[in-house]
């Protein structure tokens, strides 16, 4: 009985360790309805934090642009964007990061492929990528990985929070419990 108590107690403390959160998101630009298509990732962080948020991905060159969240996405809520400070692809090309202070609140990551400007990341379809201007790459679509990390804030996404190291232990501490019980059946 005491080992499930001190379990618990252990699992209620997690959470609250970690210093930093890490939170990855996979998401998907489609095709629809027409190549170019931006994907929208939203966001809270609960306090003042400097904050990286990076794209990963091997189908496409990413670029990122950053909105605080008013409620009315729109070009005054501009904070900053991001090609090519990311890690190299194999494919050549490298992938977007941005590395800033932000202030508690909430937050819009807009994600496009090669040449996506402010105002086309605001209107959601990325013209260049689609081939409806004077631009080179015409794929524009594809999986990608976002990955938002707070130094001294959690970070929720899209209302759900995913605080990465604590969720980790949870999952060991399950994993535990179930030996514990598997021994206890026999």
């Amino acid at each position: 009985m005491k080992l499930k108590s001190l379990i618990g107690a252990a699992a209620l403390m997690l959470p609250f360790a970690a210093n930093a959160d890490l939170v990855s998101v996979d998401s998907l630009i489609t095709a629809q309805p027409e190549p170019g298509s931006v994907a929208y990732v939203s966001f809270n962080i609960d306090a003042d934090s400097s904050v990286r948020l990076e794209t990963f991905t091997e189908a496409f060159d990413p670029e990122i642009f950053l909105f605080s969240d008013d409620g009315l996405l729109d070009l005054t809520d501009f904070i900053a964007s991001d090609d090519d400070s990311g890690t190299a692809s194999d494919f050549g090309f490298y992938n977007s990061l941005l590395n800033l202070a932000l202030t508690a609140g909430n937050y819009i990551a807009a994600i496009g492929d090669y040449n996506l400007t402010a105002a086309e990341a605001v209107s959601g379809i990325n013209l260049c990528s689609s081939g409806l201007s004077n631009c080179t790459d015409n794929n524009g679509y594809g999986e990608f990985t976002l990955e938002i990390e707070a130094a001294t804030a959690n970070v929720t996404v899209n209302g759900t929070a995913v605080p990465e190291p604590a969720t980790l232990a949870l999952f060991g501490l399950g994993l535990a419990g179930l030996g514990i019980s598997r021994r206890r059946a026999k």
